[in-house]
């Protein structure tokens, strides 16, 4: 799961299981007015968050506005995996797939599946010059 600050307060964003709404699963939202998490999106089967931070050349796990060494975070990549609902039993895609992080994700070989990636810079970010 993910957590989002919003002026609204805190939503939390995590994948869920298949449901018959939601076939292969879906990108779901709890928020603080809301204790049950509610599918905001179909097909989502699996999401990836790697933060950038100053002067590391490679993404890396979040762990906040600094990492171990003082760096600050400049970008968050965002990775969501789709999945088409529908079965296609001429197709006989892989059985997994890799996310932009490493892990690994099982998924139907008999349906198509997109990554969608973006890079998203953090408004107030700026660097001082040394």
């Amino acid at each position: 799961a993910y957590v989002a600050t919003t002026q609204s307060g805190t939503e939390t964003y995590s994948i869920g299981n298949a449901t018959p709404n939601c076939a292969l699963g879906s990108l779901q939202r709890l928020t603080p007015g809301n204790p049950v998490a509610q599918p905001v999106a179909c097909g989502v089967v699996a999401m990836d968050v790697q933060c950038v931070y100053q002067n590391v050349l490679q993404p890396q796990a979040c762990i906040g506005p600094n990492d171990a060494s003082g760096n600050i975070l400049q970008s968050v990549n965002l990775a969501l995996l789709l999945g088409d609902s529908r079965s296609d039993r001429q197709y006989q895609g892989p059985s997994t797939f890799t996310m932009p992080s490493g892990a690994t994700v099982s998924i139907q070989p008999n349906h198509r599946y997109s990554l969608l990636q973006s890079s998203v810079p953090l408004r107030n970010f700026f660097v001082v010059p040394q």
